[in-house]
């Protein structure tokens, strides 16, 4: 084990050591995202061709298929309802539409932009919301805190899908 000089500072916890090209240690604040472990059946020749493709990148396999993952999702378009017209939107816009760290805020924002993406479970959730006259200011407006608060009345006896959005 390698004993550190005395005029070396010690990084604090939350630095994050990465090392450069040239081998010496410097401190980094790299901001870690939260990810979640999928997997993924292929057939032998895309196994084969995705860890040859991996090894020219040097990435481990799975660095590979996340990362050709998040490119392929940089190109895809979605069918989303906005104002009352359907129209093609990029990934980017569709985060920006669809996407709430709150459950429930995702389950009526699908429901009003993109229905036909929505799981049995959500579509019976959120019907129970279009039903309760209480949560809507307006028309399309809904009071997103109210439904958050009566969440669990509105997914009772559904078995929702919490880990995955």
């Amino acid at each position: 084990m390698a004993r550190r000089r005395v005029s070396e500072p010690i990084p604090s916890p939350e630095v994050e050591i990465t090392p450069t090209s040239v081998g010496q240690q410097v401190p980094s604040r790299i901001k870690r995202q939260r990810v979640q472990v999928t997997g993924a059946r292929l057939p032998p020749l895309d196994r084969y061709m995705a860890i040859l493709a991996a090894r020219d990148q040097h990435r481990s396999l799975g660095q590979f298929v996340a990362w050709a993952v998040s490119e392929k999702l940089r190109t895809l378009t979605f069918r989303v309802t906005c104002d009352n017209r359907t129209e093609q939107v990029s990934t980017e816009e569709a985060v920006a539409l669809l996407w709430s760290v709150e459950e429930a805020d995702r389950v009526v924002k699908l429901g009003m932009h993109a229905p036909h993406l929505m799981t049995f479970e959500e579509q019976v959730a959120y019907q129970r919301i279009v039903e309760d006259g209480a949560v809507w200011v307006a028309m399309d407006m809904p009071d997103l805190p109210r439904i958050r608060a009566k969440w669990a009345v509105y997914t009772e006896g559904l078995a929702m899908e919490h880990d995955n959005p």
